[in-house]
């Protein structure tokens, strides 16, 4: 009676292959991104609450009449813009 080969056997070389072959592929999609171009900081022109949003997001605070002051922690907060063409 003849043996079938084990699964186990083939899968091993076979997982390896396919992680060898998905590393390689990653590494090549890698190499062609395009590299963007950062303009900023943007200036914030307007106190956080103005009409004109003119201001950073305030991300520290849901409440704006009592926004979290991030300079006496020694933080900044700064809106920057990033432009180019996307490799999706």
């Amino acid at each position: 009676m003849r043996k079938q080969p084990s699964v186990i056997r083939c899968g091993r070389p076979l997982a390896s292959l396919l992680t060898l072959a998905v590393a390689f592929w990653a590494g090549v999609a890698m190499a062609s991104v395009p590299v963007p171009v950062v303009s900023g900081p943007i200036p914030a022109n307007a106190p956080p609450g103005n009409p004109s949003h003119d201001y950073p997001q305030t991300a520290t605070s849901l409440d704006l009449g009592r926004p979290l002051d991030l300079t006496s922690l020694g933080y900044v907060e700064e809106e920057y813009f990033f432009s180019g063409t996307a490799n999706v």
